[in-house]
């Protein structure tokens, strides 16, 4: 914990809170989203992904959850991931 880093990719979007980047599982602070077998939730996930690729992806480990997962806050080209995906109907906070 401690710090902004580059994630570095490939990106793979597990559903719309969390992430596969170079090895590690990301999990996404503060957010919801619906599961992956709705329709929702797959447009959240896909969202996450088209996100995770236009740009830039830092990251702020915050802690570890209980299956090993790094939550954190994250950033692409300036703007918070969650708060984007917030705002555009994906998640709940």
């Amino acid at each position: 914990p401690g710090g902004w880093y580059p994630a570095r990719g490939p990106f793979m979007a597990l559903d719309g809170g969390s992430f596969i980047a170079g090895g590690v599982t990301y999990v996404l602070s503060g957010l919801r989203t619906l599961d992956v077998s709705t329709p929702q939730g797959a447009a959240a996930r896909d969202r996450l992904q088209q996100l995770l690729q236009s740009g830039t992806v830092m990251v702020w480990r915050i802690a570890n959850d209980g299956y090993g997962r790094a939550i954190a806050r994250v950033i692409v080209n300036g703007a918070e991931v969650a708060e984007l995906l917030r705002r555009e109907g994906f998640a709940a906070a």
